[in-house]
């Protein structure tokens, strides 16, 4: 742990004055990955409040995280399972980092949720937590005496936070683990007259529920540390998908299942990948399955080539409400995409980015056809061409922009939608290789 004593940062001279005339200057809260087997006693304290037969618990992982789980089943308080400094922080400008993934068994439930709580030396509280929101997501609150709505994010997903104290101002910054940019920058909290002295992580609050339905919460935490994790390296990347598993240094894997909605992605062994997704059960999201580059796209001009086909039940003609395909996740959190949904008699490709989307060609469903990517001056384009034809066609612009690029690669399922109705749906892409050149 790195122990040092700070000293005054970034105050209005009108608070500086005050605040070094009333308060000493305290050592820093404690730095930790979280990969002890117990929660280090010199750190953090661990309080419970388990009333009745609501319950929840504070442990380490095995993966090297700290887990916060909160079991609710009666209408009564609301457990407390949380961590607090066992150090405070003074009067100085501070930034820190954390790692974190939340999940829960039950969405819009906005009276469970659980986050990271700042105790004021005055003893009012302000704090950056995640609710329970819709089948797949988890949402963004923040405030003090006011809450404030943020972004949706997935559930079950890495993202890393960012803190930072100013003497006056409590910020928060959030992005996906590995990118870049930091998206938000929320402003949490303002004072001229108190600052952040305790930090809780968990659900500290003293609450009551009038719910007798079973809700399951999880918050992990990776780590909380003074220095900022760095992101995925710049790299290009090929691939032919010639081998019997997924390329663990080329890409990740994500697996969003519910319930009977269900996917699947492998390699077949004979140079392909498989992206499957099954969908049938309107009561749960569908599923979202697919792969992400293992490295950021450089910020410059390249060309990228693949093959692909696409095909889908009879259920799933005429419907573009789920899809598969290529997404391009920009450095600014926004998305572009090439994709293929069930519009016609089972193949059209479609493409744009979260602002809209474009109806491009109706394909032959289950037919191979090479692709083109390419991002020059700015703008993404992309071609297509039957397999062994010649001639490229097609020229679609995808998305221009001069202030952001795309830095990640997704292959598989755009977004995670609600499932369309009881239909028993299957969807299949098949994806050849990835690679420089055709």
């Amino acid at each position: 742990m790195k122990t040092m004593w700070r000293c005054v940062g970034n105050l209005s001279i009108l608070s500086m004055v005050f605040w070094i005339l009333v308060h000493p200057c305290y050592a820093a809260w404690p730095e930790d990955d979280f990969s002890s087997a117990v929660v280090d006693p010199a750190k953090w304290n661990v309080i419970y409040n388990q009333p009745a037969t609501n319950s929840g618990e504070v442990t380490p992982t095995e993966a090297g995280e700290l887990m916060v789980a909160i079991y609710q089943r009666n209408p009564v308080a609301l457990p407390q399972a949380y961590i607090e400094s066992a150090t405070t922080e003074g009067l100085n400008s501070w930034t820190y980092y954390s790692g974190i993934r939340f999940n829960a068994s039950n969405y819009n439930w906005t009276a469970v949720h659980a986050g990271y709580y700042f105790v004021m030396a005055d003893g009012t509280r302000a704090f950056l937590r995640f609710d329970p929101y819709g089948p797949a997501a988890c949402r963004i609150r923040f405030g003090s005496t006011d809450i404030a709505n943020g972004p949706y994010l997935w559930r079950d997903f890495d993202y890393e936070l960012k803190f930072s104290w100013d003497g006056v101002e409590l910020k928060g910054w959030y992005r996906e683990k590995g990118r870049l940019a930091w998206l938000g920058e929320f402003t949490i909290f303002t004072s001229f007259f108190t600052y952040p002295k305790t930090l809780q992580i968990g659900q500290p609050l003293e609450m009551g529920t009038s719910t007798y339905d079973d809700l399951n919460l999880y918050l992990n935490v990776d780590y909380w540390t003074g220095t900022e994790p760095e992101p995925l390296p710049v790299q290009t990347f090929e691939d032919e998908f010639g081998y019997t598993m997924i390329h663990p240094l080329k890409w990740m894997e994500y697996d969003m299942s519910f319930w009977s909605n269900t996917g699947s992605q492998q390699v077949d062994g004979y140079g392909h990948l498989s992206t499957n997704i099954f969908s049938g059960n309107p009561n749960y999201a569908s599923a979202g399955i697919w792969l992400q580059s293992n490295g950021r796209m450089p910020d410059e001009d390249w060309i990228y080539y693949t093959r692909a086909k696409f095909n889908a039940t009879v259920a799933q003609w005429g419907r573009s409400d789920l899809e598969l395909g290529f997404t391009f996740e920009l450095e600014d959190g926004r998305k572009a995409f090439v994709c293929f949904d069930g519009v016609g008699t089972g193949c059209r490709m479609k493409y744009g980015t979260d602002d809209g989307t474009n109806a491009g060609p109706q394909l032959m469903d289950d037919y191979w056809y090479e692709w083109k990517f390419a991002w020059e001056g700015h703008v993404l384009k992309t071609w297509y061409r039957e397999w062994g034809r010649e001639q490229w066609l097609g020229g679609y612009t995808v998305f221009g922009d001069l202030a952001t690029h795309p830095e990640l690669l997704r292959i598989g399922h755009r977004d995670i939608v609600a499932c369309p109705s009881y239909d028993d749906i299957s969807m299949n892409l098949m994806t050849d290789y990835w690679r420089k050149q055709p």
